[in-house]
Protein backbone atom coordinates (compact mmCIF):
# COMPACT_ATOMS: atom_id res chain seq x y z
CA UNK A 1 0.00 0.00 0.00
CA UNK A 2 2.79 2.50 0.86
CA UNK A 3 4.62 1.91 -2.29
CA UNK A 4 1.68 2.52 -4.34
CA UNK A 5 0.92 6.15 -2.65
CA UNK A 6 4.68 6.86 -3.32
CA UNK A 7 3.88 6.28 -6.76
CA UNK A 8 0.89 8.11 -7.01
CA UNK A 9 2.02 11.09 -5.41
CA UNK A 10 4.92 10.89 -7.97
CA UNK A 11 2.93 10.65 -10.67
CA UNK A 12 0.40 13.62 -9.21
CA UNK A 13 3.90 15.81 -9.23
CA UNK A 14 4.53 15.27 -12.60
CA UNK A 15 0.68 16.10 -13.70
CA UNK A 16 0.73 18.86 -11.67
CA UNK A 17 3.99 20.02 -14.12
CA UNK A 18 2.31 18.99 -17.06
CA UNK A 19 -0.92 20.82 -16.08
CA UNK A 20 1.27 24.13 -14.97
CA UNK A 21 2.91 24.14 -18.53
CA UNK A 22 -0.42 23.63 -20.63
CA UNK A 23 -1.77 26.12 -18.75
CA UNK A 24 0.92 28.82 -19.73
CA UNK A 25 0.91 27.69 -23.56
CA UNK A 26 -3.19 28.60 -23.33
CA UNK A 27 -1.85 32.08 -22.07
CA UNK A 28 0.13 32.43 -24.62
CA UNK A 29 -2.68 31.59 -27.19
CA UNK A 30 -5.34 33.97 -25.55
CA UNK A 31 -3.07 36.98 -25.34
CA UNK A 32 -1.20 36.64 -28.99
CA UNK A 33 -2.16 37.81 -32.40
CA UNK A 34 -0.56 35.30 -34.11
CA UNK A 35 -1.15 31.08 -34.38
CA UNK A 36 1.86 28.70 -33.45
CA UNK A 37 2.38 24.90 -32.97
CA UNK A 38 3.17 23.56 -29.52
CA UNK A 39 5.80 20.71 -29.42
CA UNK A 40 7.68 18.81 -27.06
CA UNK A 41 11.87 19.39 -27.13
CA UNK A 42 13.57 15.92 -28.22
CA UNK A 43 16.70 17.34 -26.84
CA UNK A 44 19.66 19.20 -28.52
CA UNK A 45 20.99 18.04 -31.71
CA UNK A 46 24.26 15.79 -31.67
CA UNK A 47 25.75 18.07 -34.56
CA UNK A 48 26.35 20.84 -32.07
CA UNK A 49 24.08 20.62 -29.16
CA UNK A 50 25.06 24.30 -27.70
CA UNK A 51 23.26 26.02 -30.48
CA UNK A 52 20.43 23.22 -31.83
CA UNK A 53 17.96 22.03 -30.60
CA UNK A 54 15.71 19.17 -31.84
CA UNK A 55 12.04 19.72 -32.01
CA UNK A 56 9.09 17.45 -32.19
CA UNK A 57 7.43 18.69 -34.92
CA UNK A 58 8.40 19.00 -38.45
CA UNK A 59 6.55 19.63 -42.21
CA UNK A 60 3.60 17.33 -41.22
CA UNK A 61 2.77 19.31 -38.77
CA UNK A 62 3.08 22.83 -40.58
CA UNK A 63 6.40 23.87 -39.40
CA UNK A 64 8.06 25.56 -41.78
CA UNK A 65 11.88 27.05 -42.31
CA UNK A 66 12.30 30.39 -40.72
CA UNK A 67 10.31 30.29 -38.33
CA UNK A 68 10.25 31.75 -34.83
CA UNK A 69 10.40 29.89 -31.67
CA UNK A 70 9.21 31.10 -28.42
CA UNK A 71 9.09 29.24 -24.78
CA UNK A 72 5.56 29.03 -23.50
CA UNK A 73 5.51 32.31 -22.43
CA UNK A 74 5.72 33.86 -25.54
CA UNK A 75 9.48 34.68 -24.96
CA UNK A 76 12.20 34.24 -28.16
CA UNK A 77 14.62 31.56 -28.42
CA UNK A 78 15.10 30.93 -31.72
CA UNK A 79 14.41 30.14 -35.50
CA UNK A 80 13.73 26.98 -37.22
CA UNK A 81 16.95 26.17 -39.61
CA UNK A 82 15.98 22.55 -40.52
CA UNK A 83 12.68 20.49 -41.37
CA UNK A 84 12.16 17.01 -41.40
CA UNK A 85 8.68 15.34 -41.81
CA UNK A 86 8.39 14.92 -37.92
CA UNK A 87 11.16 16.95 -36.63
CA UNK A 88 12.60 19.97 -37.26
CA UNK A 89 16.19 22.31 -35.82
CA UNK A 90 15.84 25.77 -34.15
CA UNK A 91 18.78 27.20 -34.16
CA UNK A 92 19.42 29.53 -30.61
CA UNK A 93 19.60 32.63 -30.30
CA UNK A 94 23.23 32.28 -28.63
CA UNK A 95 24.01 30.64 -31.79
CA UNK A 96 26.99 32.08 -33.90
CA UNK A 97 25.35 32.70 -37.05
CA UNK A 98 22.02 33.45 -36.06
CA UNK A 99 21.43 37.33 -36.91
CA UNK A 100 17.78 38.86 -36.45
CA UNK A 101 16.44 42.29 -36.39
CA UNK A 102 15.15 43.92 -32.99
CA UNK A 103 14.27 46.75 -31.61
CA UNK A 104 12.98 49.01 -28.18
CA UNK A 105 10.15 47.69 -26.51
CA UNK A 106 9.66 51.11 -25.88
CA UNK A 107 11.11 53.19 -28.37
CA UNK A 108 10.64 51.07 -31.84
CA UNK A 109 12.56 53.88 -33.91
CA UNK A 110 15.98 52.18 -32.54
CA UNK A 111 16.66 49.34 -34.61
CA UNK A 112 19.57 47.36 -34.54
CA UNK A 113 20.94 43.64 -35.37
CA UNK A 114 20.99 41.08 -32.69
CA UNK A 115 23.11 38.68 -32.79
CA UNK A 116 25.64 36.36 -30.59
CA UNK A 117 28.75 36.64 -33.00
CA UNK A 118 30.97 34.56 -30.93
CA UNK A 119 28.31 32.07 -29.94
CA UNK A 120 28.37 33.30 -25.86
CA UNK A 121 27.05 36.59 -25.39
CA UNK A 122 23.78 37.89 -27.37
CA UNK A 123 24.31 41.81 -28.50
CA UNK A 124 22.68 44.49 -29.97
CA UNK A 125 24.55 45.52 -32.49
CA UNK A 126 24.52 48.44 -35.29
CA UNK A 127 22.31 50.34 -33.53
CA UNK A 128 22.61 54.92 -34.13
CA UNK A 129 24.76 56.12 -32.13
CA UNK A 130 22.51 59.09 -31.18
CA UNK A 131 20.04 56.16 -29.98
CA UNK A 132 21.51 56.79 -26.22
CA UNK A 133 20.97 52.44 -25.08
CA UNK A 134 20.77 52.60 -21.49
CA UNK A 135 20.93 49.67 -19.43
CA UNK A 136 17.09 47.78 -18.55
CA UNK A 137 15.94 48.31 -21.68
CA UNK A 138 14.21 45.49 -23.50
CA UNK A 139 14.79 44.36 -26.75
CA UNK A 140 12.06 42.63 -28.99
CA UNK A 141 12.15 41.51 -32.47
CA UNK A 142 11.68 43.69 -35.27
CA UNK A 143 9.79 42.24 -38.68
CA UNK A 144 11.68 42.05 -41.41
CA UNK A 145 11.59 38.21 -42.13
CA UNK A 146 8.57 36.45 -42.65
CA UNK A 147 8.66 33.93 -40.11
CA UNK A 148 9.65 36.18 -37.47
CA UNK A 149 6.61 38.33 -36.08
CA UNK A 150 7.50 41.62 -34.37
CA UNK A 151 7.40 41.65 -30.71
CA UNK A 152 8.37 38.96 -29.22
CA UNK A 153 10.71 39.56 -26.41
CA UNK A 154 14.10 38.53 -26.57
CA UNK A 155 16.03 40.08 -23.40
CA UNK A 156 17.01 43.26 -21.44
CA UNK A 157 20.40 45.31 -21.81
CA UNK A 158 22.59 44.57 -19.41
CA UNK A 159 25.85 46.94 -20.69
CA UNK A 160 26.20 49.54 -23.76
CA UNK A 161 29.31 49.85 -25.28
CA UNK A 162 29.40 53.63 -27.15
CA UNK A 163 32.68 53.83 -28.09
CA UNK A 164 33.47 57.74 -29.53
CA UNK A 165 35.30 56.21 -32.41
CA UNK A 166 32.85 53.58 -33.61
CA UNK A 167 30.14 54.33 -36.53
CA UNK A 168 27.52 52.43 -33.91
CA UNK A 169 27.07 51.82 -30.37
CA UNK A 170 26.00 48.44 -29.21
CA UNK A 171 24.69 46.35 -26.10
CA UNK A 172 24.86 43.39 -24.00
CA UNK A 173 21.89 41.78 -23.96
CA UNK A 174 20.61 38.93 -21.04
CA UNK A 175 18.05 36.77 -22.50
CA UNK A 176 15.16 36.42 -21.04
CA UNK A 177 14.34 32.65 -22.23
CA UNK A 178 16.50 29.50 -20.11
CA UNK A 179 16.51 27.44 -22.92
CA UNK A 180 18.19 24.47 -20.05
CA UNK A 181 14.89 23.35 -18.93
CA UNK A 182 12.52 23.70 -21.84
CA UNK A 183 10.56 20.83 -22.53
CA UNK A 184 7.57 22.20 -24.62
CA UNK A 185 8.25 24.95 -27.43
CA UNK A 186 5.95 27.13 -29.51
CA UNK A 187 6.70 27.47 -33.24
CA UNK A 188 5.21 30.62 -34.62
CA UNK A 189 3.13 29.78 -38.13
CA UNK A 190 3.90 32.06 -40.77
CA UNK A 191 0.85 34.24 -41.80
CA UNK A 192 -1.00 33.67 -44.62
Amino acid sequence: AFATLGVDATRLRSLEVENAKLKETLNLKETQAWSFISTNVIGPDSRDPKSLLRLGAGENQGVKAGAAVVNPTGQFIGVVVEVGAEVSLVKLMRSRGLSILGKLADREKVVGIVESPDGLAVRFTEVPKDSDLKEGEIVVTNSGLAGIPAGLPIGSIVKVDNQPEALWQEAVVAPFASVSSLSVVNIIKPTE
